[in-house]
């Protein structure tokens, strides 16, 4: 949750037994564009960080507007011990992975919750910050790499209409 009040209310309102934690706003929040809102754009960079806040092998995570209609199980999430992971073969959110120059393989957006290994958080931090300086130049970390991305995307957004 963010460092402010209303998420403070929020977090006294949660069981007990919800671990919290408070995230300072990321280096450069305050250029972070509204492509859709500052809050989207900063969702997405948390979402780079959940290592940070947990220490088990395999971490699952959906979007804030993602709604449940059956418990999520361990059965849900693996099979023999690996986990699930769904996506679809129509490409909704290419715009990033072709800014990268990345190869388009599934759309993940649409089997949540998306369960990945620990370890790869920080591996995507650096892919993503590797592929930046590649396409748009020298960025100082994977910080600068994401604010350059967000507003490259911002920028191709406003353009296309």
């Amino acid at each position: 949750l963010d460092l402010d009040s209303a998420d403070a209310v929020l977090a006294g309102m949660l069981p007990q037994s919800a671990q919290v934690f408070f995230e300072a706003p990321p280096p450069g929040f305050a250029e972070f564009p509204s492509l859709r809102s500052k809050g989207y754009v900063r969702a997405q960079w948390s979402m780079f960080h959940l290592d940070r806040y947990s220490t088990a092998e395999f971490i699952a995570f959906v979007d804030s507007d993602v709604v449940f209609f059956t418990f999520v199980t361990p059965s849900l999430l693996f099979r023999d011990n690996l986990p699930i992971v769904r996506g679809t073969s129509i490409p909704y959110f290419w715009l990033p992975v072709n800014m990268l120059g990345w190869p388009w393989v599934a759309e993940f957006m649409l089997g949540f919750p998306l369960l990945l290994r620990r370890g790869l958080f920080q591996m995507a931090r650096d892919y993503v910050h590797a592929s930046v300086q590649k396409w748009f130049g020298p960025q100082a970390d994977f910080d600068a790499s994401f604010l350059t991305l967000a507003l490259g995307l911002q920028n191709i957004h406003h353009t296309q209409g």
